[in-house]
C-alpha cells in the first residue's frame, strides 16, 4: 500500500533546543519558521511550530531567562558557572567593552561590575575567617 501525501514533520533534539533559544532571544515566530526546516530543506509552517515546539514555545524565554540570571550570579561571586558557559576572564575586554573603530569588536558588552569581583572574593574570605561576622 503506498504512502498518501507529504510525510509528517519529526523534529530533532537540535531543533528544538534551537527553537528553545530563539523565543528566549524573542526572535518572531515567522522567523523561527524560516529557519526550521523540515526532511525536503522546506521551512516549516507556524501551524507545524506550534503542534510539534508546543513547549518549547511556552518555557524557552522563562528557561534563558534563568540561565543568564545564573551565569550572572556566579561570575558576581567568582562561583563555579552553570554547565555549558564560561566566566569572562580577558582584562582587556573587561576594561574597554567599547573599543575604538581600530580595535577587535569580537567580544560582547560586559556590565561594569566584573572589576569588582576580585574585591568580592576578599570581602568573602574575611567572612569565610569570621572577620565580618562581629
Amino acid at each position: 500500500m503506498a504512502m498518501r501525501g507529504r510525510p509528517a514533520f519529526q523534529p530533532t533534539d537540535e531543533q528544538r533546543k534551537n527553537v528553545e533559544v530563539m523565543v528566549g532571544l524573542g526572535i518572531p515566530e515567522e522567523n523561527i519558521c524560516l529557519l526550521v526546516r523540515d526532511r525536503r530543506d522546506k521551512p516549516i509552517s507556524r501551524n507545524s511550530l506550534r503542534k510539534h515546539f508546543k513547549k518549547q514555545l511556552e518555557t524557552g524565554a522563562t528557561k534563558l531567562n534563568a540561565q543568564v540570571g545564573n551565569f550572572m550570579v556566579s561570575t558576581i561571586f567568582g562561583a563555579k558557572p552553570p554547565n555549558g558557559t564560561t566566566p569572562i576572564r580577558d582584562e582587556r575586554v573587561r576594561s574597554n567593552p567599547f573599543p575604538s573603530s581600530g580595535e577587535s569588536t569580537n567580544h560582547r558588552f560586559l556590565p561594569d561590575f566584573i572589576p569588582l569581583l576580585p574585591a568580592l572574593d576578599e570581602l568573602l574570605a574575611a567572612d569565610d575567617q569570621g572577620a565580618l561576622t562581629e
